[in-house]
Parts: C-alpha cells; structure tokens; sequence
C-alpha cells in the first residue's frame, strides 16, 4: 500500500515529510479498517490529500486524483470518510512537524 502513496508524491512532486506522513497515515487506516475493500490508490489518494491539507502544501484534489488514476469525487469522498479520524490517523510526529513549519513560514 505504501509503494502507492510513493507513486502518487512521484508524480506530484511533494515533500519529503508528507509522503512519509502518507505512508504513516495509509497504514494506520489500514490496521483500523477504516476503509477496508476500497481500491489502494484511492486509499492512498485520501491520506495524501488528508495530510497535504495538514501542511497546507498547495495540492489540490484535481492533482491527486489525476496521479492516483480516479475521479475527484471518489478522493473527496473518501476524504471526507477518514477526515472524522484525523486525530487518531495523523502522525503524532507530523503533527509537531506541521507546527514547526507553521511557525517558520509565519516568520518570514
């Protein structure tokens, strides 16, 4: 499941620590069955979106799901399926991550 969220951040050029927050986030919903059936790169469509949106990285969801092979719908809607789990899916270590570069962007 990971080697999709690494195809997906190859084709969209996104930051190192995203695509490693990702991967953290696809396999906690997996071990969670949170959206057990569904198709990978849909999977790894919406933790990439999710997390991306953490950061506040310009991604939009056009972009992921032209990468992952899906229409936009299908990552918005499974999106908004995890976003109630964001707390318990997000890296606690990209959550520090994200405040730190917050701070850092806000400060020039």
């Amino acid at each position: 499941m990971s080697a999709c969220v690494t195809s997906l951040c190859n084709k969209i050029d996104v930051h190192t620590t995203i695509e490693q927050a990702a991967r953290s986030c696809v396999e906690i919903v997996c071990e969670m069955e949170i959206l057990t059936g569904r198709n990978p790169n849909t999977i790894a469509g919406a933790c990439l979106y999710l997390i991306a949106k953490q950061w506040h990285e310009p991604l939009d969801l056009k972009e992921v799901a032209t990468a992952a092979g899906l229409a936009e719908t299908t990552i918005k809607e499974t999106y908004k399926r995890i976003n109630p789990y964001r707390l318990e899916i997000i890296p606690k270590w990209y959550v520090l991550e994200t405040i730190e570069h917050k701070k850092k962007t806000k400060n020039h």
